[in-house]
């Protein structure tokens, strides 16, 4: 009789608990018509992506410094908004490295030029500052759900991881 006081009593605690870890779920299906921090704080959190800053560029784009798990750091800019009420349908993702000075324009372009064909989903480039970029564009013009968001944010953070790496192993000196 103990023991099967003690099985229902386990039952009934993991029963508890799972209904508690359910409430911290994502609900993949809910949908995102536009995007600012409100309508992903969702999805960083459930991803475990910090934001380390709040700003806007001299355009006045809204973006958020962020940086994921793996420790990759990238800007979420959003774009493409109508004003009133502001309503972005854009979400811009960009990671920035700053200029290799022991590369030349000519090896950093060979350099983006291959990885752009080995991962056409993402583009690669280099700014006129030279700084070396990897950003990745995403609308919800007609909604986007939160599994696809989780997605995306999950895919990118796992290219520029990558593409870190690889732009690090080159680099003379490591």
């Amino acid at each position: 009789m103990q023991k099967i006081i003690k099985m229902v009593f386990a039952a009934s605690f993991l029963a508890s608990a799972s209904a508690g870890a359910q409430t911290t779920q994502l609900d993949i299906s809910t949908e995102v018509k536009t995007f600012s921090e409100s309508s992903i704080a969702p999805v960083l959190t459930h991803r475990k992506i910090q934001i380390m800053e709040r700003a806007n560029l001299a355009s006045g784009t809204s973006y958020l410094k962020v940086k994921f798990p793996n420790g990759a750091v990238a800007l979420l800019m959003f774009s493409a908004c109508k004003k009133a009420p502001k309503r972005c349908y854009g979400l811009q993702m960009q990671a920035n490295w700053q200029k290799y000075k022991s590369y030349s324009a000519d090896q950093n372009r060979k350099f983006i030029s291959d990885f752009n064909n080995r991962f056409s989903y993402i583009k690669a480039g280099v700014m006129n500052s030279g700084t070396i970029y990897a950003s990745r564009y995403i609308i919800s013009d007609y909604g986007l759900n939160y599994g696809t968001l989780s997605a995306e944010l999950s895919t990118y953070s796992k290219f520029i991881k990558k593409f870190n790496d690889e732009l690090l192993a080159r680099a003379p000196n490591k």
